[in-house]
């Protein structure tokens, strides 16, 4: 007997949890589709954690377990640190935790997981249903609309050669490469063409959408990218054909915490000076730390 069933309700958005035990905590960025991550460790600080202090932070989702990009290791001083998941699932469950890397070189207590369900694109022209973003410049990163991104290939690694006298050749064969295929995207402003250029400019790309689009995220590398004219002359929309690459994760030890619109340009815009700093009562990393 064939069971049909049919899916349920897409989860109601979670955009900010913290652990039980107040270890940690992540907030959704809806704005650039990501996860903010703090590791507080301040009530658990004994001698025996290191200085400064280091944590890693893992990512659980149906998919499997992964360390964090900046959160491998996050790190702090004061037993306080950020880390920032540019590669949080669209509109999915994601749990978070972290476990501290003591003085000695063991690991310390793990924290209690704390869960989101970011918000995802509807789709269409106003909020589109596909990102592309940019791994080590978050701010790069753009939604895209996708008119067409239904076929790939798989390229075969066989090779033969001929046989005098024989009927049938020599053949050897190893894994098949990896998917390559091919997205057109339409934008409709000069400021919309710019931005997916600069994107695709940064190297390997990860390229994300919802569930509902039956199309796994993966990570990319951009290759020829036509593009022609949509409309008349004077019209500004255009069509791109990108050539995608699909590559393995790109590693994520040691990397520094980026975070959309936290930059010290900004701080140095907010605070010139450090008496501009003093004079406001904020603390030194107003505009800086997230």
């Amino acid at each position: 007997m064939v069971i049909v069933t049919t899916a349920g309700p897409a989860p109601a958005p979670v955009l900010s949890s913290t652990s039980i035990d107040g270890l940690i905590k992540v907030t959704a960025d809806a704005t650039w589709a990501g996860a903010l991550v703090e590791v507080d460790y301040r009530t658990l600080m004994p001698g025996a954690y290191a200085a400064p202090f280091r944590a890693d932070v893992y990512r659980q989702t149906s998919v499997g377990t992964e360390l964090v990009r900046s959160g491998n290791p996050v790190v702090g001083y004061g037993g306080r640190a950020w880390a920032y998941d540019h590669e949080a699932p669209l509109g999915l469950p994601a749990l978070y935790w972290a476990v501290p890397r003591m003085a000695d070189g063991s690991s310390g207590p793990a924290s209690g997981g704390a869960a989101i369900v970011s918000t995802g694109p509807v789709g269409g022209m106003d909020d589109p249903g596909l990102w592309i973003k940019c791994l080590g410049r978050p701010e790069l990163s753009v939604q895209v609309r996708a008119t067409d991104w239904s076929a790939g290939t798989y390229k075969g690694r066989t090779s033969s050669a001929d046989i005098l006298s024989a009927r049938n050749t020599a053949s050897t064969w190893s894994t098949r490469g990896g998917h390559e295929t091919q997205m057109t995207v339409l934008t409709t402003s000069r400021a919309e063409q710019d931005a997916l250029q600069a994107v695709l400019d940064q190297g390997p790309v990860l390229v994300q959408g919802l569930a509902a689009h039956n199309r796994d995220d993966g990570y990319y590398l951009p290759t020829d990218l036509p593009w022609k004219r949509v409309g008349r002359t004077v019209h500004m929309y255009r069509e791109w054909t990108i050539g995608l690459l699909e590559q393995d994760r790109p590693g994520t030890a040691d990397q520094p915490l980026v975070v959309p619109g936290r930059s010290l340009a900004r701080r140095q815009a907010m605070y010139p000076t450090f008496a501009d700093v003093a004079f406001s009562g904020r603390p030194f990393s107003d505009g800086l730390l997230p």
